[in-house]
């Protein structure tokens, strides 16, 4: 980093790539503080040199974001979040899959702070452009579907949560087999509910 700066200058795309690596690192190792002041010293580089509607720019918002949801930041971390999604649906457009990863980011932000209103458009939204984009069995729409059953158990919606974890299972059980620690997630996640329904229906 420091040869960077001392041969491109602060203001560089490689200086904001590196700052961007470093944080990486610092998050990884749990130091989320240190690696949130290097992303937006990145992000800041970033804006600058090629501009706030950038994959470079939305990518680094987004680091940014999970370092910040990382120390509780919530508010801060769905703004950011936000502007993922603006400038993914303008970069890269409205079904990619890019698009799709920042819908999900910013629904479940806003399942953590409990702002139920737009998660569930924001998760179907997500499984629609992975559906779209990827044959029927693709471990990303099984991971947006466990997503969606998710939320809807969450708001009592057990039949169709049942049914999508079930999809999510069989889904990763042909692509990605039996013993993957998702599918297994996706199973234990399908059989619980089954169990709390069944156990609902013999009171």
């Amino acid at each position: 980093l420091r040869i960077r700066k001392k041969v491109l200058s602060e203001m560089h795309p490689d200086t904001a790539e590196s700052l961007n690596n470093l944080a990486g690192v610092l998050e990884d190792q749990g130091k989320y503080y240190d690696a949130e002041l290097l992303y937006r010293k990145g992000l800041f580089i970033c804006e600058q040199i090629v501009g706030k509607v950038h994959p470079s720019t939305a990518a680094l918002i987004n680091n940014l974001a999970f370092v910040l949801k990382s120390q509780s930041q919530y508010e801060e971390a769905e703004q950011l979040y936000r502007q993922s999604v603006d400038i993914s649906e303008k970069v890269v457009g409205e079904t990619h899959l890019n698009t799709a990863k920042a819908l999900n980011n910013l629904a479940m932000i806003l399942v953590r702070q409990g702002k139920p209103n737009e998660v569930e458009c924001l998760y179907r939204r997500a499984l629609k452009i992975k559906q779209q984009l990827f044959d029927e069995n693709n471990p990303e729409i099984a991971f947006s579907m466990n997503n969606l059953a998710n939320f809807l158990k969450m708001q009592g919606e057990d039949h169709e949560a049942i049914w999508l974890y079930e999809q999510a299972y069989e889904k990763c059980r042909v692509s990605i087999g039996e013993n993957h620690p998702d599918t297994q997630l996706y199973l234990k996640n399908w059989q619980h509910l089954l169990q709390e329904m069944n156990g609902a229906l013999g009171k």
